[in-house]
C-alpha cells in the first residue's frame, strides 16, 4: 500500500466495526461502491477517494452520527484532475478520440 493510503489502516475492519456495508461507506464518502472494494483489496491508490474514505471513517469513529460527504460528479472530478473528459477508472474506459 502506498503512503497516501497508510492512514486508512484496515478499511474493511473499520467499516465492519461501524456496522456498515461497502455500499453504505461508499454512499457516505460520495464515491462509487466498487472503489471501496478495490481499496479493501489494496488495488486502488487514487488519493482523492482514499482521502474521502479516511475522512468519513475518522469522523464516524469520533462519534459523528450521520457523516456524509457531497458526492463528486464525474465532470467535477475530471476538471479537478485536469482531464478533458471523465473516464471510468474501474472499467478502464477511455474517452473517445
Amino acid at each position: 500500500m502506498d503512503e497516501a493510503a497508510a492512514p486508512l489502516g484496515d478499511v474493511k475492519a473499520r467499516r465492519k466495526a461501524l456496522g456498515w456495508s461497502r455500499a453504505e461507506l461508499a454512499d457516505r464518502a460520495g464515491i462509487d461502491p466498487r472503489l471501496v472494494q478495490l481499496v479493501e483489496l489494496d488495488q486502488w491508490t487514487e488519493e482523492g477517494a482514499l482521502a474521502r474514505l479516511a475522512e468519513v471513517l475518522r469522523r464516524a469513529e469520533a462519534g459523528e452520527v450521520d457523516v456524509r460527504l457531497r458526492r463528486v460528479q464525474a465532470e467535477e472530478g475530471a476538471a479537478r484532475f485536469g482531464e478533458q473528459e471523465a473516464t471510468n477508472p474501474v472499467r478502464g474506459d477511455l474517452p473517445e478520440a
